[in-house]
């Protein structure tokens, strides 16, 4: 169990400084069934009785991004799960960052993905305006990455993981967060 500081209350652990250490999300952990089932086994069980399987210990600011707080803090044995299947290789989980842009606009979306083209095809459904990969950037940690794209981007967040900014700029700052992260050739 990875043990730097990922205590918190009640000696609860962070599964979200878990899933930083391996370059997962939790919630791509809380949706799945199995995950549902061992919550119900958890509450179920006598030995747990009066005990949550974990909270959410996140404060949200006025505009709805995270403030501060540990992000979802889990009774020990269910951070022993949530770490076991960070441990897991997934072929079905992102290898890419990438920039999608709103066509006639100037919006873009910064996002991970494992396939670009069916996450684009999964975004148009929802877009009144046609879509198109801008940038696709394949690395190790596709979560550590955007983490790094949204923090450059943030002058031009407009709402979720969408951007406005001129089309020329996104895509050189795009490139510059891309080259900066690149070993030396």
């Amino acid at each position: 169990m990875a043990t730097n500081n990922l205590t918190g209350t009640d000696s609860y652990l962070s599964l979200n400084k878990i899933a930083v250490i391996y370059g997962k999300r939790v919630g791509n952990w809380t949706r799945l069934d199995s995950t549902k089932a061992l919550v119900k086994i958890f509450q179920a069980s006598p030995k747990y009785s009066g005990m949550k399987p974990y909270e959410d210990c996140t404060i949200r600011n006025m505009s709805g991004q995270f403030a501060k707080g540990q992000g979802l803090m889990a009774h020990p044995d269910i951070a022993v799960e949530f770490e076991r299947w960070c441990q897991k290789p997934s072929p079905s989980e992102p290898e890419c960052v990438y920039l999608i842009r709103a066509i006639g606009s100037d919006m873009f979306k910064i996002g991970i993905a494992g396939d670009p083209s069916f996450r684009l095809k999964g975004l148009q459904v929802g877009s009144p305006l046609k879509l198109a990969i801008s940038r696709v950037y394949f690395c190790s940690n596709p979560a550590g990455m955007e983490i790094r794209l949204h923090h450059r981007f943030k002058r031009y967040h407009s709402h979720g993981e969408w951007f406005e900014v001129k089309s020329a700029t996104a895509i050189a700052l795009f490139d510059r967060v891309i080259k900066t992260q690149l070993p030396p050739t």
